[in-house]
């Protein structure tokens, strides 16, 4: 049970970040469903944090939104939260072609 309200308070954070974002942006909702090719109820679902949503949808909205998003090793000291406010740096973003199969 404390697995699934993790996992709905982080698609919660998730849609807060996308609305802030599109905010800042000021972009509509409309133009960032057109971008994401979804309707207006994924995107409503998705900031609400209502239901699960597939990677293809989140990928979409990051794209549309042209918004970075990464993942980080925990034990990785170098990517701890203070140190990535000290680097803060979008040139700094992952390259995913670097990886190889």
């Amino acid at each position: 049970m404390i697995e699934k309200q993790i996992e709905i308070e982080a698609r919660k954070q998730i849609g807060f970040y996308f609305e802030e974002i599109r905010k800042q942006r000021d972009m509509s909702k409309g133009e960032v469903c057109r971008r994401a090719n979804i309707t207006r109820l994924q995107y409503n679902d998705v900031i609400a944090g209502e239901k699960n949503y597939t990677i293809s949808t989140f990928l979409n909205i990051v794209k549309a939104l042209n918004c970075y998003f990464f993942l980080a090793d925990k034990e990785d000291e170098h990517l701890n939260p203070e140190h990535m406010k000290e680097q803060a740096n979008p040139s700094k973003a992952m390259d995913f072609k670097k990886f190889k199969k």
